[in-house]
């Protein structure tokens, strides 16, 4: 015991575990011998209590000596002489055993009392024993008393007093909406006031409480009772009501920031202004101010508790409904008129985004809804100039896009642009005298080429969305080109056939595309200008083989199609393979159609050369011009050209022309072939300088 009562005695702390060591200091040293024997009693009880929770024959712990700062704890704990708490986990059936007992069961006995009740009122009322006016009164007693026992038990954990006080609020909406639909006892101007009323008071009591049960019932109530004047085609107190509800909902959700109750208040109130808009209840202009009223203050409320949702990553929601309320409001009221008011709504909701300085995602929302209502609504009322309106804002928008200063995604420019589309196929433009229709075609063909050239523009040129945004600019501008020439055609000459105008409109949107492509070096415009000249170029062969064109006509569509696809290449071709490719491809359509035009040019009655004459001396002189194209431009691939020419018409001359020709004609056209061909071989030798005789 003498090492023991060392350690206890020399360290202070000992001292301040038993009240009575630390009230009798001058204990004897008797009764303080006594009083540690008794502590190291307790200790080894403890110990005994401890193995106990062990298994048998399990492993010995090895001990080691304690710390002071161990051995004071352990004093001070045999000291107290209290056994140690046992701090177990509740499991998860005690768990599931408490929720199913505090949460599901009241709620359940609830219902089947009511249940019980309503079975034992319909029993009383099929047997007489019960007025209607008693089970009415009956009933709003019942409810009043679970609303009472409530309140009174509102504090009790897991909302008991909520639950209590909801069953009584359902219960008297129920009760009121009976005692007008089936026992007829009160009237719809009784039964709006009392359901407002109630919502009222539900309101109320989520906003001492905070609770979100309330304020769903307040909600619903509230609107349910504020669409009952409706029937009697008075709006203008449905809407006071309904925006009255709206309000003192909205000011409880943006107490507590329950952000889902402002997007389902902004649900709800859309819900409910298309049941009044639809049909028309009374005067237009007092819907319209209520509904653009209920989107204020719900867009007010969803701003002040808004925060990221994971549901909508790219934060869409204010400007989606913002949006969604003016169309909702124009396409009940369309014409300019609509066009107007919802301007007037995007200046309003612009006004609320100045009220949010500070919370700038909310502000930026905001604006972007109102910018959506003022470039993708508006335009729409004016149906005479709606289609030129959406092109010259895409145009504008565009540009602001491009120059980076206000604009920094494409979403309005591309949007505006789709509904400048979307209302030419709409609204039947090709019915519409000509000039109309060409001016709208007209802007459209420019507003598809500013959008898509801006897009492209600060787009990343290794993003896989560079082709897709060149084809789909080149296709529209194209196909609404065409459509120009379609339409202008026939008005520039009415004898021409519409293929011939689809020939020369195809070949202008080609040089278009070609330009575009020179400026910009668009890969997918580039594909779509061939494209185009390849359509023109079918056109072609489709009116020379039905032979319903004049020889005047197909020399100036020969002559288009020549000189285009010069320019095309000229235009489009860039450095190495595919440029060598290009050329090759104009060199081999050009050799068609100088042969066709020569053809009909020497065949004509006043030269009167026989076709296989004028083919042979075509095809000698084209391919005196690509050789001398090859080496004035270096392209070997032309003076390969006029070698494979070359022999093809030497074998055409020696195996038909020879045959079949008169002899005078033989003999100028071997005389002809064969300077041509001394002079070729000239040029190659000139070619062929002393310091390089590889180079040619």
């Amino acid at each position: 015991m003498a090492p023991t009562d060392e350690v206890v005695s020399n360290d202070p702390a000992v001292h301040r575990g038993p009240r009575i060591i630390g009230e009798r200091g001058a204990m004897a040293d008797e009764e303080r011998l006594e009083d540690i024997q008794t502590r190291l009693t307790q200790l080894e009880d403890r110990l005994r209590r401890i193995e106990q929770w062990f298994p048998a024959g399990a492993p010995p712990v090895q001990r080691f000596p304690p710390t002071p700062s161990q051995a004071v704890v352990r004093t001070e704990t045999a000291t107290t002489g209290a056994a140690p708490a046992k701090t177990a986990k509740p499991t998860q059936r005690a768990d599931t055993e408490y929720k199913i007992g505090a949460q599901v069961l009241p709620r359940v006995g609830a219902a089947v009392l009511l249940v019980g009740v309503a079975y034992l009122v319909k029993l009383a009322i099929d047997r007489n024993l019960i007025s209607p006016l008693t089970q009415w009164i009956g009933e709003m007693l019942l409810c009043t008393v679970f609303i009472a026992a409530g309140l009174i038990k509102r504090n009790e954990k897991e909302e008991f007093g909520q639950v209590l006080i909801g069953i009584g609020s359902c219960g008297l909406y129920l009760s009121f909406a009976g005692a007008m639909v089936f026992k007829h006892l009160i009237s719809a101007g009784t039964l709006v006031e009392l359901f407002l009323s109630l919502s009222y008071a539900n309101l109320a009591f989520s906003y001492w409480r905070s609770s979100p049960s309330f304020l769903g019932i307040g909600i619903l109530g509230g609107i349910a009772g504020a669409l009952m004047p409706l029937q009697e085609h008075n709006v203008a107190v449905s809407g006071a009501l309904q925006l009255s509800i709206l309000v003192a909902a909205s000011i409880v959700i943006a107490r507590n920031r329950w952000l889902l109750f402002a997007v389902a208040l902004l649900g709800i109130c859309f819900l409910t202004n298309s049941a009044s808009m639809y049909p028309v209840h009374g005067d237009e202009w007092t819907q319209i101010g209520f509904l653009y009223a209920d989107a204020l203050v719900c867009l007010t409320a969803t701003g002040l508790c808004y925060q990221p949702m994971a549901w909508d990553p790219q934060e869409v929601l204010l400007p989606f409904a913002v949006f969604s309320y003016a169309l909702l409001a124009i396409s009940a009221r369309p014409g300019w008129k609509g066009s107007l008011h919802s301007a007037a709504f995007a200046v309003l909701v612009a006004l609320l985004a100045a009220a949010f300085p500070h919370a700038y995602k909310v502000k930026g929302r905001l604006l972007a809804g109102s910018a959506c209502v003022v470039f993708l609504l508006c335009p729409s009322g004016f149906e005479e100039a709606c289609t030129n309106l959406y092109c010259g804002l895409a145009i504008v928008l565009s540009v602001l896009f491009y120059r980076r200063s206000l604009l920094k995604t494409p979403f309005l420019p591309v949007a505006t642009m789709l509904f400048g589309i979307g209302s030419y196929a709409a609204l039947s433009r090709w019915e519409e005298p000509w000039p109309a229709e060409l001016a709208s075609v007209l802007f459209l063909t420019a507003a598809i080429l500013t959008v898509g050239t801006g897009v492209y523009s600060r787009s990343d040129r290794d993003s896989e969305l560079c082709l897709p945004i060149e084809l789909l600019t080149g296709l529209g501008a194209a196909g609404f080109f065409l459509r120009a020439a379609y339409v202008l055609g026939p008005r520039l000459n009415s004898h021409w056939p519409p293929e011939l105008n689809q020939i020369y409109g195809g070949l202008i949107a080609a040089m278009i595309g070609g330009v575009l492509d020179y400026r910009r070096r668009m890969m997918g415009v580039r594909i779509c200008a061939w494209a185009l000249y390849a359509y023109a170029a079918l056109n072609y062969v489709d009116l020379a083989v039905n032979r319903s064109i004049t020889p005047n006509e197909e020399l100036l569509a020969l002559a288009s199609l020549t000189g285009a696809v010069m320019l095309l290449t000229r235009l489009t071709s860039r450095t190495g393979t595919a440029a060598e490719s290009t050329v090759a491809i104009a060199a081999i359509v050009n050799w068609l159609t100088i042969s066709r035009a020569a053809y009909l040019l020497l065949t004509l009655p006043p030269i009167g050369m026989r076709e296989a004459a004028a083919v042979s001396v075509a095809w000698t002189a084209y391919a005196v011009l690509l050789m001398a194209a090859g080496f004035l431009r270096k392209l070997s691939i032309l003076r390969h050209l006029a070698l494979g020419l070359f022999g093809l018409t030497l074998g055409k001359v020696f195996l038909y022309d020879l045959a079949s020709l008169d002899a005078g004609v033989r003999v100028a056209v071997l005389i002809g072939l064969g300077l041509a061909m001394i002079g070729g071989g000239y040029w190659y030798v000139r070619a062929r300088q002393p310091s390089d005789p590889a180079k040619v």
